[in-house]
């Protein structure tokens, strides 16, 4: 190859390095916007699923490993680890739902979504306008083989008198 064919290779190459961190900022931004974009289409079906009280769609939402702060009765005011209990509580929830005609309504309000790379995000949100009565939700999810999966709800209400 000789001098001439090895200069400009090193040229290139020298040149092409320096591209590299920005192509990469470049990629990962993708990967983040698709990502949120991702995790806000999980956050979605999360609201579908227990607002329609359909217990299968609602179970397959969950991480094996999955852990809930409810926030208030009838749900019981403690941690409640795996996937096992905390959809057993969430079935006990949505059968009285569905005994009483009712559906639980949720809406969030400012939905805010966090990456944390490109296998874990936060998604909090509050629910309810009344200034006496603040319930805020915050569920940390997980990307697995399966898609995003829920690890951990954490449940708030506080009423001011």
């Amino acid at each position: 190859m000789g001098d001439r064919g090895i200069l400009p290779s090193i040229m290139a190459l020298t040149l092409l390095s320096g591209c590299a961190p920005s192509m990469q900022r470049e990629v990962a931004a993708v990967t983040q916007s698709n990502s949120v974009e991702e995790v806000r289409s999980a956050a979605a079906e999360f609201v579908s699923a227990f607002n329609a009280l359909d217990q299968s769609r609602f179970d397959a939402l969950w991480a094996d490993d999955a852990s809930v702060f409810f926030p208030q009765p009838p749900f019981p005011i403690r941690r409640v680890d795996g996937k096992i209990e905390v959809i057993a509580w969430f079935k006990r929830f949505m059968d009285s739902q569905r005994s009483a005609g009712k559906s639980p309504g949720v809406d969030p309000k400012q939905l805010h979504i966090q990456a944390a790379g490109s296998t874990m995000a936060i998604v909090t949100f509050h629910l309810g306008d009344d200034p006496k009565a603040v319930a805020r939700r915050t569920l940390v999810y997980r990307r697995d083989a399966s898609g995003w999966r829920i690890v951990h709800l954490h449940g708030s209400a506080l009423s001011a008198k």
